[in-house]
């Protein structure tokens, strides 16, 4: 006689909401009350489960995304300048470096020849980054 499974429809839904909340499959497991390894054999035997999962996994994503784009469009400055940073180049943050060597040279860019000749001197202990 077979082991009745442990994967029964409750189990399935349990994982289906911990993909759709982008719980990691560990975390899913442990939420549905089942050993990682059931949940690979599972996916083995049911690789149809694997989009089916990844569908809810796109879940989260797809609601934050509509809640910001309803926010920008509802006028929330806020919102509207952490889309333009994070979508646009004209409003990216900028950063530099600079590292300066012993000889008090100064480099903004560098090229592969210089990057491997600073990381030399770092190594050595004879540069320090700004």
């Amino acid at each position: 006689m077979a082991r009745p499974t442990v994967m029964t429809e409750e189990v399935l839904q349990k994982l289906e909401g911990a993909a759709s909340m982008d719980l990691t499959i560990r975390q899913s497991c442990f939420y549905a009350d089942i050993c990682v390894a059931t949940y690979y054999n599972y996916l083995d035997e049911h690789p149809e489960f694997i989009e089916r999962l990844e569908g809810f996994r796109t879940n989260l994503n797809m609601k934050s995304r509509m809640n910001i784009a309803t926010a920008v469009e509802e006028g929330s400055i806020h919102d509207s300048w952490k889309y333009l940073e994070r979508r646009d180049q004209e409003y990216t943050e900028k950063t530099e470096s600079q590292i300066t060597v012993k000889d008090e040279t100064t480099t903004d860019e560098y090229d592969e020849n210089q990057t491997s000749n600073i990381l030399e001197l770092v190594q050595n202990g004879t540069a320090t980054a700004t």
